[in-house]
């Protein structure tokens, strides 16, 4: 029986964290589980047993990253929540670990890259369905359809901003998102 924040979960914590420090300093192409098991004090069979590829580890410490620093806001709005969900998302793909988090999300390979994607995906955008939710609740908004889908608009253009164009997002891009994300939500 596994016991909540005893031993195995705090291996979990460091060997994720090593792993954030490596990506944000390598990015994809210089990760290695070697230097993870280093940084985080275990022998690099320990982080096998966990994660079975450095794919799997480095989509695990990505997703953590992007929760902790990513929060799902809530402000009152819906406007309030999309403007800070917009600006915190675009303020972290800049960071070199947002940067190593976008490398994920779009050229990870192996066995298990296309099912650590689409869980990544839908972990993200579920969570950020919940400002949809609290808006329907709130009765800003009538229950959309397809939450996620919306959010997924909604976001597009940041990263087509970031990985298509090279340019951070401006805050009237970030503006136009939100104006977006509304308008999708109401029609």
């Amino acid at each position: 029986m596994k016991r909540p924040g005893g031993r195995s979960a705090r291996i979990a914590k460091a060997v994720t964290q090593a792993a954030q420090e490596v990506l944000s300093e390598t990015g994809m192409a210089g990760f290695s589980v070697g230097e993870v098991s280093a940084r985080a004090g275990v022998h690099p069979t320990t982080i096998y047993r966990r994660w079975k590829t450095p794919e799997s580890l480095m989509a695990e410490a990505a997703l953590a990253s992007a929760r902790q620093s990513i929060p799902i806001p809530h402000s009152g709005t819906l406007e309030g929540d999309l403007r800070a969900l917009f600006t915190a998302l675009a303020g972290y793909l800049e960071t070199p670990l947002g940067r190593a988090f976008l490398q994920i999300g779009i050229t990870a390979t192996g066995p298990d890259a296309a099912a650590l994607r689409t869980e990544f995906w839908a972990i993200r955008l579920e969570a950020a369905g919940e400002i949809v939710t609290r808006a329907v609740a709130r009765g800003e908004i009538a229950a959309p359809a397809n939450p996620l889908a919306v959010m997924e608009d909604a976001i597009a253009p940041l990263y087509f901003q970031l990985l298509v164009l090279g340019r951070p997002a401006s805050p009237a891009l970030i503006a136009r998102c939100v104006v977006a994300a509304q308008a999708f939500l109401n029609a």
